[in-house]
């Protein structure tokens, strides 16, 4: 089993959108975090399902509400390219500070799709 399949260029950039995704979380930039999906995207998280970037904002807003900050941290664990769709694999490390004064410490996993729109990894 290949772990990371498809063009050098191609794999970069995603990894630089993983980068940009947490960026995004680390600045609490809704804007910049929606920027990393497609107008339908999907964002399952809790076993819920947000589908397109009207859904994702609610979810992204009800989450923060109660968030001071967020440390967001991503190991690609896996990345296979074909032509302009791709699957990554994403390994997260979150640290919160929650508006209570407690902190919270988060592991998760992504396993991502995504499609190159006009020369762009969404």
């Amino acid at each position: 089993m290949l772990m990371f399949k498809g063009s050098l260029e191609d794999r970069i950039l995603i990894r630089e959108r993983y980068n940009t995704y947490s960026d995004a979380v680390f600045k609490n930039d809704v804007e910049s975090w929606l920027a990393n999906y497609t107008d339908n995207g999907v964002w399952e998280i809790a076993n819920e399902k947000h589908q397109g970037k009207g859904a994702l904002r609610e979810k992204w807003e009800l989450l923060w509400a109660g968030i001071d900050s967020m440390a967001f941290f991503t190991e690609i664990g896996s990345i296979e390219v074909e032509d302009n769709r791709a699957a990554a694999r994403c390994y997260c490390h979150e640290i919160v500070s929650l508006k209570s004064g407690k902190i919270m410490k988060v592991v998760g996993l992504y396993e991502d799709e995504l499609v190159k729109l006009h020369d762009t990894w969404l």
